[in-house]
Order: structure tokens, then C-alpha cells, then sequence
């Protein structure tokens, strides 16, 4: 079907379809494209409010794992004062610091 349609354009006439062909491409973008843009601008909104809610619960995330963070390591300090309540009052501060790897985690 197509080999005949292909030989039947000779000539003059295979510039005649091609003009034809852009002309109808022409027209058919310009119908096309109101309904394009009048989706697009609808759903605009609703991707952006999606994004939003999308954005928000990620930083609840990452804050609440930060916060789980914090609330652990001041469990490990509280636990790690009432062990070693001696050892604050002959030591130095900053040796405690020294020694002690959750401090420096939280110093750095």
C-alpha cells in the first residue's frame, strides 16, 4: 500500500504533497496547542500543591530524624553523668570531652 502511494508521487507533485503536508501541520498545531496549554494551566495547580505536601512531609522526616538523634545521644549523656558522678568533679572538663566519643560527636 505504501510502495504504491511512494511510486505514485513523481515529479513536481512529491513538492506539491510535502508543501501540503507542512501546511496541514501548520494548522493542525494551531488547533492543537489552546488545549495543551488550557491542560497544562489546570494541572498546574494541582502539581504544585502536590509538591508542596511532598516537600513538607520530607522535612518532617529529616527533622524528625534529627530529633530522634538528639533525644538519643542526651539519653547517653544523662546515663553516662549518672554513672561516672565522681569522675566530673576530679577531672578536668576538657579531658572529659577528650574521652568521651558522644561529645566529640556532638562537638563536631
Amino acid at each position: 500500500m505504501n510502495i504504491k502511494i511512494i511510486k505514485n508521487i513523481k515529479g513536481n507533485k512529491k513538492y506539491l504533497y510535502t508543501i501540503f503536508l507542512f501546511i496541514a501541520l501548520f494548522f493542525l498545531t494551531g488547533l492543537i496547542t489552546p488545549f495543551i496549554l488550557k491542560n497544562f494551566s489546570n494541572n498546574w495547580n494541582e502539581k504544585v500543591s502536590d509538591k508542596i505536601v511532598e516537600i513538607e512531609n520530607t522535612s518532617n522526616k529529616i527533622f524528625d530524624l534529627k530529633e530522634q538523634k538528639l533525644f538519643y545521644t542526651t539519653l547517653q549523656i544523662k546515663n553516662e553523668l549518672l554513672e561516672t558522678p565522681t569522675k566530673i568533679i576530679t577531672e578536668r572538663p576538657v579531658n572529659i570531652v577528650k574521652n568521651n566519643n558522644v561529645l566529640l560527636n556532638l562537638i563536631i
